[in-house]
């Protein structure tokens, strides 16, 4: 994009409660502009003002601009001063939460393995009690627990489970959803009304737990993505399978091994 013209300024902003607000900023003139300007704000509330050539004799007299149109710039200010705190303020909070995470779990590589050992264990027992009340005709072939980036589980068209590691720090209501949402897929590969009723009638109070995973737990991705680029954990996300029913097992105790085994016989 070819820029015209731009000269650095100084402007007069006002509040709607009256105040003044003096602020260094651009004024940018762009040919492609034809009707008329733009305005933002960065961060540190620095104006960009985008002139279409027409105006562009406003570059010798900008506050002149401002005065003109004084309530679209103190509607402008206003929205973006709002925006920019809501986003630090997310900053912070997400901050805190992730120093919280790291006081109270010590997350390493080991922690994550152990984690994925404490999820594979419940979810094989849950698996295979509801697929037998279920009663599912189609064999469940696989569970295994990996990092996620985003879901709680899936489940493939041959019977093969994934849950995320990070279910075991849901609630047991909420694992219970979780494993049942993901065998109601046995039955329908969609998320259509028949799957929801399907849902219902094995969990009815499922929307309740949906939400406080939406809600409540969704920070928790936030955590694990940050923890990866500060290096506490190394695994990608969904890359590797963490502990799995299969051979290629990385990190499943003896116990639910031989619990899988006595499934199968």
């Amino acid at each position: 994009m070819k820029l015209l013209k731009s000269c650095e300024v100084t402007l007069v902003i006002r509040e709607s409660k009256g105040d003044s607000v003096h602020t260094n900023g651009r004024f940018v003139v762009n040919p492609r502009r034809k009707l008329s300007f733009g305005l933002r704000f960065d961060e540190s509330m620095s104006p960009t003002v985008i002139l279409p050539v027409s105006m562009s004799f406003y570059l010798k007299k900008p506050q002149a601009l401002v005065d003109r149109y004084s309530e679209f710039f103190t509607d402008v200010y206003e929205k973006s001063r709002r925006k920019f705190r809501l986003a630090s303020e997310k900053r912070n909070k997400t901050e805190q939460l992730i120093n919280d995470f790291i006081m109270e779990h010590c997350p390493s590589d080991a922690w994550l393995r152990k984690l994925a050992c404490e999820t594979i264990e419940e979810m094989v027992d849950l698996c295979v009690y509801y697929h037998r009340v279920m009663g599912l005709k189609k064999e469940l072939n696989s569970v295994s627990v990996k990092l996620m980036k985003s879901r709680w589980g899936s489940c493939s068209s041959d019977g093969a489970l994934s849950f995320n590691c990070l279910s075991a720090l849901l609630p047991q209501s909420c694992r219970r959803y979780l494993v049942i949402h993901e065998l109601c897929h046995l039955f329908e590969m969609n998320h259509s009304s028949r799957f929801w009723a399907l849902v219902a009638r094995f969990c009815p109070d499922y929307k309740e737990s949906r939400i406080l995973m939406r809600a409540g737990y969704a920070h928790l991705f936030v955590i694990m993505d940050e923890l990866r680029k500060r290096n506490f954990i190394t695994y990608g996300f969904g890359s590797k399978i963490l502990a799995s029913t299969k051979d290629d097992v990385l990190c499943m105790s003896p116990e639910c091994n031989e619990k899988w085994k006595r499934r199968a016989e």
